[in-house]
């Protein structure tokens, strides 16, 4: 029934942006509240498939992601139209937050770092063991004693949202998601730090930079898709990159990094995020203004924000070195 209140929702917004396409005046807001529903029943949906392991839920889980690509897209797609560039950035990090925790599973074990901020606050740390006994009932439960222990839950999980103390912790289980506030805490000795998402919307390409504790910006690419497929298929090949004019090709590349020249300074660390097909591509063999990004710049590739918070989180002090 969940499945088919999100796809209800979604269509609801398909036809509300139809409606703004035509010049309707209102259903571009009436469009987003109904994805912004649609995303928060599916991630209702996702909270509850933690509690089983079995067939079902493998194949129910197949539907929640392809169903969530097609509402985040959708919601990257709306807010640009709506002229809400943070709220698009919100829509990605979301998405490539929930497309890396599906890489490793629905309930990773927490890591030991993240667990030891909630070791000196009470409140914390109890409504932590309360999610562990209530999810350990659950999953012990028959079917149809689960309802009233899924209740208990989900209002534990709406409470650990207001706890700043696990807000990591429910970052690296997909529980909440990055915020245009909380990079500045990533990095807070370092402020030469540009991060840096690329999104696919149909054939387009789309380039977030932001520093943290500043304002997203958007640029749309150039290059199209089909355009940068068709250069991986006629260059990206051993027996290509080993002739003399190798380098030269990427320069039909160099326009996916072009808005970097704008948002970024010579010296600034670069966290890239490439998305779809890009993720396979050297960026940093790229150039800007004549200069290979990789001179102009250090960089760090990761797979989503989230990852990076979770992959430096152990040691906090590598920002104060």
């Amino acid at each position: 029934m969940s499945f088919q209140l999100a796809r209800c929702r979604y269509n609801k917004a398909l036809v509300w942006e139809h409606a703004h396409r035509l010049g309707q005046s209102g259903a571009l807001g009436y469009a987003l509240q109904e994805i912004t529903a649609a995303e928060e029943i599916l991630n209702h949906i996702r909270s509850d498939m933690t509690l089983r392991r079995d067939e079902e839920m493998l194949r129910h889980k197949a539907a929640l992601v392809d169903r969530e690509v097609h509402v985040s897209t959708l919601g990257v797609s709306l807010s640009f139209a709506a002229g809400q560039i943070g709220d698009a950035w919100g829509w990605v990090q979301r998405s490539k937050a929930r497309a890396f925790l599906d890489l490793l599973s629905f309930e990773e074990p927490i890591d030991g770092s993240l667990l030891s901020a909630t070791h000196h606050n009470g409140r914390a740390q109890e409504l932590l063991d309360q999610e562990m006994e209530l999810v350990r009932q659950c999953q012990l439960a028959p079917p149809h004693d689960r309802l009233p222990i899924c209740q208990k839950l989900a209002i534990c999980r709406k409470e650990m949202s207001n706890v700043e103390a696990l807000y990591d912790m429910r970052l690296s289980r997909g529980m909440d998601s990055l915020s245009e506030g909380r990079l500045k805490a990533m990095f807070p000795a370092l402020e030469d730090v540009v991060c840096v998402d690329w999104v696919i919307i149909e054939n387009t390409i789309y380039m977030f930079a932001v520093r943290p504790g500043s304002k997203p910006v958007a640029a749309k690419l150039a290059l199209g898709v089909d355009e940068v497929m068709l250069w991986i298929q006629s260059n990206l090949k051993a027996e290509y990159l080993r002739q003399p004019r190798a380098n030269e090709r990427f320069r039909e590349l160099d326009s996916l990094v072009t808005p970097l020249l704008a948002e970024s300074s010579p010296g600034d660390l670069l966290v890239l995020c490439p998305a779809g097909v890009l993720a396979g591509l050297p960026l940093h063999a790229l150039q800007i203004d004549g200069q290979l990004l990789i001179e102009r710049n250090p960089v760090v590739y990761t797979q989503a924000l989230r990852s990076y918070i979770i992959a430096s989180s152990g040691d906090r002090g590598l920002w104060h070195s």
